[in-house]
């Protein structure tokens, strides 16, 4: 019994979150989507030069670790929409 007036509570502050913190906290999560998709694709640039020298270079060791950094900035670039995926209610 007790369990169910503790959920009551805890649905009843859930349900008057004033709508300033709501905006905020949902801007703060766009600024974060944008400076993720931002910096994987500086990362995903950086490993397209690093693709090219190793190419013009003929040094396989070094394409392989620029096709890595091309995929982190791939993966870095879609993490918040994986984490939307993920859990909906986030974003």
């Amino acid at each position: 019994m007790n369990m169910f007036k503790l959920y009551g509570m805890i649905q009843v502050f859930l349900d008057e979150v004033p709508s300033q913190i709501t905006s905020a906290t949902s801007q703060a999560f766009k600024l974060l989507k944008f400076i993720c998709i931002f910096a994987g694709a500086v990362v995903a640039i950086i490993g397209g030069i690093q693709l090219g020298t190793s190419m013009a270079s003929q040094d396989p060791s070094s394409r392989q670790k620029a096709i890595f950094v091309i995929l982190g900035g791939v993966l870095i670039a879609a993490a918040p929409y994986i984490v939307q995926l993920l859990i909906p209610e986030a974003f």
